[in-house]
Parts: C-alpha cells; sequence; structure tokens
C-alpha cells in the first residue's frame, strides 16, 4: 500500500491506499502537495473500501493502519512498515 507520509512520529496511524493514484488524489484534496507518497508493507492483508467522509469515493484501506518504521513490530492486523526506498531501488537495479 502507499501512505502519504506527513513524517509524524513513529509508530502512528495514517491511511494506507492500494495505489499511488489514489494516495495523490487524497494528498492533493487535503492539501498536502509537499508531502512523498512512501509505499508500505504489511504481513497482514488490507481490506480495501471508498472513503466516505468529507472526501468522499477514495479507496483505501477500511481503518488508519498503525505504521512501523520497519519490519520489527507485533504481529497483528492492522499494521504495517515503512519499505526502506534505497533498499527498494537496489532490488530494482535503478538509482
Amino acid at each position: 500500500g502507499f501512505v502519504v507520509w506527513r513524517d509524524r512520529p513513529l509508530p502512528g496511524e495514517e491511511h494506507v491506499f492500494p495505489s499511488r493514484v489514489e494516495a495523490e488524489r487524497w494528498r492533493a484534496l487535503r492539501g498536502l502537495d509537499g508531502c512523498p507518497i512512501r509505499e508500505v508493507r504489511s504481513r497482514a492483508k488490507f481490506f480495501w473500501q471508498k472513503s466516505t467522509g468529507v472526501i468522499k469515493g477514495i479507496e483505501m484501506a477500511d481503518r488508519p493502519i498503525a505504521i512501523f518504521p520497519d519490519q520489527r513490530y507485533p504481529d497483528g492486523p492492522h499494521r504495517a512498515h515503512l519499505v526502506d526506498e534505497a533498499f527498494e531501488r537496489d532490488e530494482r537495479g535503478g538509482p
């Protein structure tokens, strides 16, 4: 999944989106254009739904997800970790 990264202390709860496009839409509607989109991963499955609050129709996780800085967190639902961007670039073989 993807989060709009507001650089808050971790662990912290964030909305998670199934695609970068959905995260970008939410970010624009919230006026958070200066915040990067970061990838997150979880050992548990995310359950997606369309948002029904102030911003309607964006696909997102059914509840806020606790985001941890790395993979060292207790197992459980509604938990994920940030993907290390440098590691991801190395895995893909790009800059």
